[in-house]
């Protein structure tokens, strides 16, 4: 992907403070929060659409999402 910018933080080439990281995701504060706490947990692996999530991989990802949150 060239200009997406989850994928430019995960590379470096966009600074973020990283709050978490594992093998499969990782954690930031969103740049324009709207709350006091705005952390967003994104997969490592570039994933287009929710629609591309499936089978044993997709629950593998979205599993381990909903624990870091």
């Amino acid at each position: 992907m060239n200009y997406c910018i989850f994928c430019k933080i995960l590379n470096k080439e966009v600074p973020a403070e990283i709050l978490y990281e594992d093998d499969k995701v990782v954690a930031f504060p969103d740049i324009a929060q709207l709350a006091p706490v705005h952390v967003l947990i994104i997969p490592k692996e570039h994933i287009t659409s929710i629609n591309d999530l499936s089978g044993v991989v997709g629950e593998e990802i979205v599993g381990r999402l909903l624990m870091v949150a």
